[in-house]
């Protein structure tokens, strides 16, 4: 039954490797950051797959040794490419040398040699090792400065010097990083100390690994770890947290079943009509407590709609552009619970965008300003956490230009601007201040951001052509007069 475990918490595993994979490759980027990461998951991949086979496969006595060895050996691999990816992470940081990546992986050779040559570890009988303690101890020493010492000083270092979004995203991989690597490690040792492969100590503690993946996965989606641009879908998110729950449960049950039939001595065809019982009234309330948990987590995408739509009917009722701005000014503080919002709008007798709809904060941007001009070509909301990576990857005339954007949003205190365009001119403008706490604006809330504008871009565009054709008639009528 300990091996049973093992399995499926080892499948598991997979399953969260193989998520991780569908994420980054949904949005792969040819830069040293990406490809260090996208490496360290395949290697991750491919000792938890050889783990897998090692207790799954019906194989014999000397494949099974060939695959333990090998198992053995991709271990090291994982943390010299996650170190390596440290020291690049993020896209912005300074890159490490060739001839001191090299050097960095002589250890890492030399802890490969010490498995291959049977030094590490020798299968003499199915599921008994043979242990050279001094030659393990120098493998496991090794182990530990790169998969413990060297990572983790990186990204701490990196963690005190970087803030918002880029902290949020080393905070998630600290943590799954740190108890996955620590767990395994102690996993390895236990089993090398008592010369046999215990599955009592080796289940629960791999059954941890996952964090990893999980941590990185929940990073991509929530704080863009990666740059990578998912909006969260309901049922992606539901059907995945499901599926692990319910293979948990009905493993459970299964365990149940069996301790019943060993223990009473009950027939197959009861317990199984018992197991279908639990199954059946067990999956109601894991379900609504997977979407409570999930809806706790995220601001997933039937939050985004129903504030759209509350949006969408509280404008229809409104005509007057003040009134409009303080509706949208209003909805968007709600949903993202922040205070400093400024919200300017195109002013054409005046020749800027005037700060609404406040009329004594005499504040305006000129139609010639950095982020009126951005807007006049681009769509997206631009977050100035994200302005570093976005400048990786675009021309010199581009990058310059997001450089100077982003020291202007550092010097107003800006966190995120997003433009209101129609097909001849940008209409307006709103520019959103930091989060207390260092909290990062997430990918949903951007998500939230585009959705809003395109459901008012065109009614603000019409109660501006309305304010302005009132006030022609007003100026003719006053000519009139006066004449």
């Amino acid at each position: 039954m300990d091996y049973k475990v093992a399995i499926v918490v080892t499948t598991i595993n997979v399953l969260a490797y193989v998520i991780l994979f569908i994420f980054v490759l949904l949005n792969w980027k040819k830069n040293s950051t990406y490809i260090l990461f996208f490496i360290t998951l395949l290697f991750g991949f491919s000792w938890v797959l050889l783990t897998l086979l090692e207790m799954i496969a019906s194989i014999p006595f000397h494949i099974h040794i060939i695959l333990s060895k090998i198992d053995f050996a991709v271990a090291p691999l994982i943390p010299y490419w996650f170190t390596l990816f440290c020291l690049h992470f993020p896209a912005r940081s300074k890159k490490i040398k060739l001839f001191y990546a090299v050097l960095l992986f002589i250890p890492i050779l030399i802890a490969i040699w010490l498995v291959l040559i049977g030094k590490v570890m020798m299968m003499v009988e199915y599921n008994v090792a043979k242990y050279d303690l001094t030659f393990y101890i120098i493998y496991f020493i090794i182990l530990v400065v790169y998969f413990l010492v060297f990572p983790l000083l990186i990204l701490f270092k990196k963690y005190k010097n970087s803030n918002s979004i880029t902290r949020m995203q080393i905070t998630y991989i600290l943590i799954g990083y740190s108890i996955s690597i620590s767990c395994a490690l102690f996993a390895s040792a236990f089993n090398a100390l008592h010369s046999r492969l215990s599955p009592l100590i080796y289940a629960p503690l791999v059954s941890v690994t996952f964090l990893f993946a999980f941590m990185s996965a929940y990073a991509m989606l929530r704080y863009r770890f990666m740059d990578i641009h998912i909006v969260v879908r309901k049922s992606i998110v539901y059907g995945v947290s499901l599926f692990i729950a319910l293979a948990v449960y009905t493993y459970l049950a299964l365990l149940l079943k069996t301790n019943i039939e060993e223990s009473w001595n009950v027939s197959p065809t009861w317990t199984a009509v018992i197991l279908i019982v639990l199954v059946a009234l067990g999956f109601p309330p894991l379900k609504k407590f997977i979407e409570r948990l999930i809806n706790s987590i995220f601001k997933d995408r039937k939050s985004i709609d129903l504030a759209v739509k509350e949006l969408k009917e509280r404008i229809a009722k409104k005509t007057g552009i003040d009134e409009l701005v303080e509706v949208i000014v209003n909805n968007i503080k709600q949903y993202l619970s922040i205070q400093e919002l400024k919200f300017f709008l195109l002013d054409r007798k005046e020749g800027k965008l005037t700060y609404h709809p406040d009329e004594y904060i005499h504040e305006s941007l000129d139609l010639g300003n950095g982020f009126v001009h951005y807007y006049s070509s681009h769509w997206r909301p631009l977050v100035r956490d994200e302005i570093p990576h976005i400048i990786s990857e675009v021309d010199e005339r581009h990058a310059q230009q997001l450089g100077r954007l982003e020291k202007e949003m550092k010097k107003r205190k800006l966190s995120l601007i997003m433009g209101f365009k129609t097909e001849d001119e940008v209409i307006g403008l709103i520019a959103l201040g930091e989060r207390e706490k260092q909290q990062a604006y997430t990918v949903q809330d951007v998500e939230y951001l585009k959705q809003l504008r395109d459901q008012v871009t065109y009614t603000l565009a019409s109660a501006l052509q309305y304010r302005d054709a009132i006030e022609r008639i007003r100026l003719q009528m006053l000519g009139e007069k006066v004449g």
